[in-house]
């Protein structure tokens, strides 16, 4: 069996595959001289059919099979000896192939079109420039954070007379204009938490009740949002889009929380186990924390602006006629050509973006194995639910395993891994900028830059679809049959 490769174009091949017929004969022999020991016709004892009548029967397709195999295994062994990097896989050429008769011919050449890798220096160094925007907090945000933590960590008081921050449990009852429960209509345990109502005037109507007072109102006047109807009539937002009408509200109990006071046993209850001299140190640790919270959205947009950069310090060519078609044969009858060329500078971008980062890959040995992937589950696990948990080595490894056992998750762990990585290998090797930002700005920062459509996916998985060395079917078809939480709210249940 011979296999030669002739240049098309920039980025094209053409692969001629001469299959002859002692490259096959002998394994054919072997499967018929097998079928004739299990064949049971009329006629002939079991195993005694003559070898002439299963050839006759079954010949054709065994050796359609065989060659289909041997060609596919032979075409990904010389595409990994050669070290040819390909896009795609190769594609069946059958205008040069010809129509191919398996009952009357015995050898075969077989042609297939093969779309390759752009070769490219890679751009990759401290010479890059890429902004990294480091959040600041504001006083601001650190006061309103200190009172979020006071409340989360307050006491729960029951006053008698409600105030504007306090949280009303009671019954929701539909009414009819007379002020009559509607018969079969809603009554619903609920709360009402008076900051949530539409405006000032009908919030006033909620301070001052106490247990068993009754207000009466309009529903939509109150909560125009399905959410809020939802939320307060324990429906759907579907269900709650057609519900309005007059509704009482009935007092059951007042819910008050006290914040807590800036002390130690306060500081120790948001950190525990770390010394905090007085307000001013809290304060401080507060900020640090929520400006590394800040830390995950700067990165994501450093990485997608290194990206940008990256790609156009990369410029290189793709064999796009060899790519659309080979989506149109991958796809089959799923998508259309229309369809491919109206996506296809996404896809493009993102099989470019793909190519320039396994070359950073390659070139900064970014790899993730299955102890790393191992690590990743155990550390989750450990951090969730705690020392007891990482001490268990059996149920945790069971865990690891179940985890791993799903493709998906195992896919999505390996990806995290590896832009972690990448991540990282980018603030080592190239020129950061730092600008200090402050919440606002760098909200309105990303926001434009929304607008601006980056269509290239940034964050998908390493293991490149697109990109084959080995391993794919290249057979020719043949006729044959064969076999920290809180409510966004406030209200804290109790």
């Amino acid at each position: 069996m011979n296999i030669t490769k002739e240049s098309t174009g920039e980025l094209t091949a053409l692969l001629k595959v001469e299959v002859r017929e002692e490259d096959y004969l002998e394994k054919v022999n072997k499967i018929l001289k097998d079928y004739q020991r299990k064949a049971n016709m009329p006629g002939f004892r079991p195993g005694k059919v003559p070898f002439g009548m299963v050839k006759k029967m079954y010949g054709t397709a065994v050796m359609a099979d065989e060659v289909n195999k041997l060609v596919s295994e032979e075409l990904t062994a010389y595409l990994r000896e050669n070290e040819i990097k390909m896009l795609g896989y190769p594609i069946p050429n059958d205008e040069k192939t010809g129509a191919v008769d398996w009952n009357e011919q015995s050898n075969f050449d077989l042609y297939f079109d093969l779309g390759l890798a752009p070769e490219f220096d890679l751009n990759f160094s401290d010479l890059v420039n890429v902004d990294y925007y480091q959040i600041k907090v504001s006083e601001e945000q650190v006061e309103e954070e200190v009172k979020r933590m006071a409340q989360q960590h307050g006491t729960m008081e029951k006053p008698e007379t409600s105030e504007e921050q306090d949280w009303i449990d009671g019954s929701m009852i539909q009414i009819d204009d007379e002020g009559n429960p509607v018969e079969n209509g809603i009554n619903a345990e609920s709360y009402i938490y008076p900051p949530s109502v539409s405006t000032d005037e009908q919030k006033a109507r909620f301070i001052g009740l106490k247990a068993n007072d009754a207000v009466e109102f309009d529903l939509r006047e109150l909560f125009p949002e399905n959410k809020d109807i939802a939320r307060l009539l324990k429906v759907t937002e579907k269900e709650a889009a057609s519900i309005s009408g007059r509704f009482r509200f009935v007092v059951k109990e007042i819910s008050r929380m006290i914040p807590a006071e800036m002390n130690e046993e306060f500081y120790a209850k948001v950190f525990p186990g770390q010394e905090i001299a007085d307000e001013a140190a809290f304060r401080q640790l507060i900020s640090e924390h929520m400006e590394k919270n800040y830390s995950t959205e700067s990165d994501k947009k450093f990485l997608q602006d290194a990206v940008d950069k990256l790609m156009e310090l990369n410029v290189f060519n793709l064999p796009e006629a060899f790519l659309k078609r080979w989506m149109l044969e991958s796809n089959r009858g799923e998508v259309t050509l229309e369809e491919i060329e109206k996506d296809f500078p996404n896809l493009a971008k993102s099989l470019k973006w793909d190519l320039v980062k396994q070359k950073i890959a390659r070139q900064y040995d970014i790899k993730v194995t299955d102890e790393d992937m191992q690590n990743y589950v155990k550390a989750y696990f450990a951090n969730r639910f705690g020392q007891a948990m990482q001490d268990d080595d059996e149920r945790m490894n069971d865990l690891i395993k179940k985890v791993l056992s799903k493709e998906e998750d195992a896919e999505r762990i390996e990806a995290d891994i590896f832009n972690a990585r990448l991540l990282q290998v980018m603030k080592e090797n190239l020129n950061l900028e730092i600008k200090e930002i402050s919440v606002e700005d760098f909200i309105t920062l990303v926001g434009a830059n929304k607008d601006h459509d980056h269509e290239h996916d940034h964050e998908h998985d390493h293991d490149h679809s697109h990109v084959h060395d080995h391993d794919h079917d290249h057979g020719h078809d043949h006729d044959h049959d064969h076999n920290c939480d809180h409510d966004h709210d406030g209200h804290h249940h109790h």
